[in-house]
């Protein structure tokens, strides 16, 4: 404002001086004494200077009004900024925060500015952000978005929201500080989870969660890849439950899909780490058995899961008994791909059943 002021009056003033000097100049024409070449000297200097505080502060308006034009964008810039915006200085300390920054955080800008930065840090985690804190403040590298950590931000109501932040320094007002962006992965961490779910659907029972028939014939082709490498062998079995309609029709459908997903948890059991079991559709399933030596170790896993199949289930206060026949097609023995296979083992357990049932048949 006083520079304002100064360019204002400045030039009015030099006018005022020069009309004086030239009449004064009339006046004493003809008789320069000392007195009147002191006057014009002192005049010439004021005026001198006069114009040169008038060129300074016209200068500083300009830098004034370029300075209050940056002031202005950047606050603009700041408080329009999508995502949350804290300015750290190299102390740690929070000294501004932006609009957004207040909505995810709960917590108003008086709360969060003069706080330390692991004030919006969860507690579990401010030992090791302030460490890492100090590491950046010794070799500050800017760091981007996209960096794939786990973040959290501690929010008011004692939440902790998931958060991706961009961090580089600055220099405002002849301070060293940090800028940090902070963006809100609420909503994209909520479609990737429904992601996930949609695609963990598309490839699994929704009754069993078992890997349903499109999942298991590409679970059982890396199987056969890692065997043929390994020269191993691998039994692929096709289940079918004995007895399952009738446990529909007495007890209804509740109570069989409650069979069917009691029975999947015992033929699990029954496998180790490599194999799997997946549910085909109805009262049909298909285990694979990784890497096996022989029919004799297959006849006891396969057994071993008949027997557990054929224990009675407790279901809705209903006593209900199924068993399994097995059909057992092995590679590379019989054939080499997987759906020759899976065919093959669905014959051998149509073979089972008409040899009684409860029991296992190789093709």
């Amino acid at each position: 404002m006083g520079s304002k002021l100064l360019r204002e009056l400045l030039p009015k003033l030099c006018l005022l001086i020069l009309a004086i000097l030239f009449i004064g100049a009339k006046f004493y024409s003809g008789v320069l004494s000392g007195k009147t070449i002191f006057a014009v000297i002192f005049i010439l200097i004021f005026v001198s200077t006069a114009y040169a505080l008038c060129i300074a502060a016209r200068k500083l308006n300009l830098e004034e009004d370029e300075l209050l034009i940056q002031q202005e964008k950047f606050q603009a810039l700041f408080e329009g900024n999508p995502d949350g915006v804290i300015v750290v200085d190299d102390k740690g300390k929070i000294v501004q925060v932006n609009q957004k920054a207040v909505c995810l955080t709960g917590y108003t800008s008086s709360q969060m500015e003069g706080q330390s930065a692991e004030f919006l840090v969860p507690p579990t985690l401010r030992h090791a952000h302030k460490r890492k804190r100090e590491d950046f403040e010794q070799h500050p590298q800017p760091r981007t978005m996209g960096s794939d950590l786990k973040i959290y931000l501690a929010c008011a109501d004692g939440s902790e929201c998931p958060v991706d932040i961009s961090i580089r320094p600055a220099v405002i007002s002849g301070k060293k500080m940090n800028i940090l962006s902070i963006r809100d992965l609420t909503e994209r961490k909520l479609i990737e989870e429904q992601m996930k779910k949609l695609d963990h659907d598309a490839y699994h029972d929704p009754l069993t969660q078992l890997p349903n028939r499109r999942l298991s014939h590409d679970l059982l082709q890396l199987v056969l890849s890692r065997a043929q490498r390994s020269k191993r062998e691998v039994a692929v079995c096709y289940c079918d439950l004995d007895g399952f309609k009738n446990v529909n029709d007495s007890f209804g459908h509740l109570v069989g899909d409650a069979l069917l997903a009691e029975a999947a948890k015992r033929m699990l059991a029954c496998l180790r780490g490599e194999d799997f079991v997946a549910r085909l559709g109805g009262d049909e399933f298909l285990v694979v058995l990784s890497e096996v030596s022989g029919r004799e170790a297959i006849t006891t896993v396969v057994n071993k899961l008949i027997a557990r199949v054929a224990q009675p289930y407790l279901l809705n206060e209903q006593i209900c008994n199924v068993t399994v026949s097995v059909g057992v097609a092995i590679y590379p023995e019989h054939v080499l791909s997987s759906s020759e296979l899976i065919a093959r083992a669905d014959v051998a357990m149509y073979e089972a059943k008409r040899g009684g049932k409860n029991r296992l048949n190789f093709a």
